[in-house]
């Protein structure tokens, strides 16, 4: 269902976006678990590489009229994450990335 609120949000409000070129862009959130994919996130690393073709289609079909991007964040810092994964950084310095990129 999450995919699917990707599709048709961007189906919804695309025409507004392409309108307001050159301020507008779209910023869609993937993941490095679509590199790996384990048993136990199945669903979870579908639903990312999903997210992560569906945004390269948008930028191949529309990156040249607004900004359209995929952000793959390393490991962020949270409880289940701090437990597991060693060097998370985190989610404000990703969103200060994101927010830089886009001037």
């Amino acid at each position: 269902m999450l995919f699917k609120s990707y599709v048709y949000t961007t189906k919804l409000l695309l025409p507004r976006l392409l309108a307001r070129n050159p301020k507008a862009a779209i910023i869609n959130v993937a993941s490095n678990p679509q590199n790996t994919p384990l048993a136990k996130i199945i669903m979870y690393s579908s639903l990312r590489v999903g997210t992560y073709i569906f945004t390269k289609g948008l930028i191949d079909r529309y990156g040249k009229q607004i900004d359209v991007m995929v952000v793959l964040p390393s490991t962020i810092e949270s409880g289940l994450n701090d437990a597991y994964y060693f060097g998370t950084i985190s989610a404000s310095t990703h969103a200060k990335a994101v927010i830089d990129a886009l001037g």
